[in-house]
């Protein structure tokens, strides 16, 4: 049996404990395991390296994504796609394991279709994905940013001022309610709202006696920094805005994002084990199940 490896998508350095944990299990099972660079770009391009255990040494402490990942737009394209599943083919891989985030588990369906055996790990901070309570990465992303918006939010305390800080999510809400939450945000924008009616709240805030107002907003709304000019002129009190863009993503997993992984791990090498292919893997309600990769991939997330 021959097992390949991609992820694909945002970065999030979790599914290094995925990967790691797959070659173990792989390795001593004798199965011939090989990771993917720079995910479905590599399928493409024929970008395949068979992994031992001394190529995942250590990996739990890395500060990147080992395999490297991309977004691909000529995977998207019928001819991009016809060379990926032409060179798995080639190769003799008997299963494709995919971990990434939305865009990822459309990719794993559009090779499904070419009776490539898929297997969907989700792993993306933007937390976007409908069939899944939590994917990877994201615990992982709202402790970056809870611990960035303490260090912002004490500077701005020492001279009264407001902070408004973005946070990443894309489309979802996810990162940016959960932020709010853990950072007793005195105000949280997590899809679209009028200016108007933000600098109304953020005035009634001032006008109560906050010396430090904390306004989080999600990203792709507004210009964060004209916003907080905004908010300034209106209040009277002055914003300060910050983008955290990255920050977010990068540094090691949380304990929460490793168990986890961890526990996606052991619930796709049970369905490997059994032949039971084409599944996504997910958390509902603390509990781990999978789903028809079909199934998984046209869910939406409720808001």
């Amino acid at each position: 049996m021959k097992i390949a490896i991609l992820n694909s998508g945002g970065n999030s350095t979790t599914s290094n404990i995925v990967l790691g944990e797959l070659v173990k299990y792989f390795v001593k099972e004798k199965i011939d395991v090989y990771g993917v660079s720079f995910g479905f770009n590599g399928l493409i391009k024929n970008d395949f390296k068979k992994l031992l255990l001394k190529d995942i040494k250590g990996i739990e402490n890395y500060y990147t994504i080992f395999l490297k990942t991309s977004r691909s737009t000529e995977f998207a394209t019928a001819e991009g796609l016809k060379k990926a599943v032409s060179n798995l083919q080639k190769r003799k891989i008997d299963l494709v394991v995919v971990i990434g985030g939305n865009g990822s588990i459309i990719g794993a369906s559009r090779l499904k279709k070419y009776e490539i055996n898929v297997m969907f790990v989700p792993s993306t901070i933007d937390n976007d994905l409908g069939y899944t309570d939590f994917s990877l990465g994201f615990d992982t992303a709202v402790s970056n940013a809870v611990d960035a918006i303490k260090k912002i939010r004490g500077g701005l305390e020492s001279d009264n001022r407001g902070a408004l800080i973005e946070t990443m999510g894309r489309d979802c809400g996810d990162l940016t309610t959960m932020v709010a939450g853990r950072t007793s945000a005195n105000y949280f924008v997590a899809k679209d709202e009028d200016i108007k009616d933000i600098m109304l709240k953020a005035k009634l805030i001032v006008d109560s006696g906050v010396e430090s107002p904390l306004i989080i907003v999600k990203e792709h709304l507004y210009d964060v920094e004209q916003l907080a000019d905004a908010l300034t002129n209106y209040t009277k009190k002055p914003f300060k805005s910050t983008v955290l863009g990255y920050i977010q993503r990068g540094g090691i997993p949380t304990d929460f994002d490793i168990n986890l992984a961890q526990l996606f791990v052991e619930r796709l090498i049970k369905l490997i084990e059994a032949k039971k292919f084409n599944r996504a893997v997910g958390v509902d309600d603390g509990k781990i199940l999978d789903v028809a990769l079909e199934k998984a991939s046209k869910v939406k997330k409720s808001e």
